[in-house]
């Protein structure tokens, strides 16, 4: 059971530690234990508690009413919040605690109901990249089991390939050849599906070379279906040493790709700025991919 300071409840829903202090006190809505030193923890079940009652307040319930209700009747509040009440600034709660609860057809529901009304773009970089990232945070503090966070990622990428198997019927295709690949143990698989969905929107022609592949394979890889541009992620170290080692391997080609990189250890690698150019955020990237489509297009 992963436990919680007052500090770590407020940052995970959002309600700052003075009011929960205050619900505490006056509600005796959390039941704290308390550390050999006397300091107060909280549970799993205070987190979805807390978690529940931050997004009705948020829609307008009060406090005082919501700490009457047996708990069978804050859940159904919770379960039958309209469409329209999701789709707000607090969408990123609504999911959240869909993957606590390890919901999955309501996780679906909101995330097809956001598709709609946002667009799969603005909704998987202004929701889902963000929901990712405060996963991440809560797996690292032990706020969530592993199991929720892959709940997450294989939802998500079962919508990203949907999307990708959309684009595969279009019959314009550019010019514009883009390799993807990732080092061993990196973990960005999802950023690189869906560079590989954002590529393929705009008629570009992706290879996707996976991530348990030698640099003399990649090498091979390259040869064979002759990209423009190469793209990866650096974010561990030793990302570094194999991308060095591709180099390496590849420096005899004639008409060398660019290889776009984006992470922690990219900026490392532009000793080789002949033939690397870093990428700081997927918006630079698009914008880079935006510059190349019209010259290509011509030809």
């Amino acid at each position: 059971m992963a436990v919680y300071s007052i500090t770590d409840l407020a940052k995970l829903t959002g309600i700052k530690a003075h009011t929960l202090r205050i619900w505490e006190k006056r509600y005796n809505i959390l039941s704290p234990g308390r550390t050999a030193t006397n300091m107060r923890y909280y549970s799993d079940d205070d987190l979805r508690k807390i978690s529940g009652i931050a997004m009705l307040t948020q829609r307008g319930y009060k406090i005082s009413h919501l700490t009457e209700l047996p708990v069978e009747e804050m859940e159904s509040l919770l379960a039958n919040v309209t469409d329209s009440e999701w789709i707000n600034a607090e969408s990123l709660d609504a999911f959240t605690l869909c993957v606590l609860q390890l919901d999955e057809k309501k996780f679906v529901h909101l995330l097809d109901t956001n598709i709609e009304q946002l667009g799969f773009d603005e909704m998987f970089s202004n929701i889902l990249m963000p929901l990712l990232d405060k996963m991440h945070s809560m797996w690292l503090s032990g706020a969530i089991k592993k199991i929720h966070q892959e709940f997450l990622i294989q939802i998500i990428k079962k919508k990203l390939y949907q999307a990708i198997a959309v684009e595969d019927k279009k019959t314009q295709i550019l010019p514009i050849k883009f390799l993807i690949f990732l080092p061993p143990r990196e973990t960005q698989e999802l950023s690189c599906i869906f560079l590989i969905y954002a590529l393929k929107k705009k008629g570009i022609q992706v290879l996707d070379a996976g991530s348990d592949i030698n640099t003399i394979d990649l090498y091979h890889a390259v040869v064979a279906y002759d990209p423009q541009f190469i793209a990866s992620f650096v974010q561990e170290k030793s990302s570094k040493a194999y991308i060095e080692d591709f180099l390496r391997t590849t420096a005899d080609l004639k008409n060398h790709p660019i290889l776009l990189l984006s992470g922690y250890y990219a900026q490392d690698l532009m000793v080789h700025q002949d033939v690397v150019r870093v990428m700081q955020s997927f918006d630079e990237l698009e914008d880079f991919i935006s510059t190349i489509i019209p010259f290509s297009s011509k030809n």
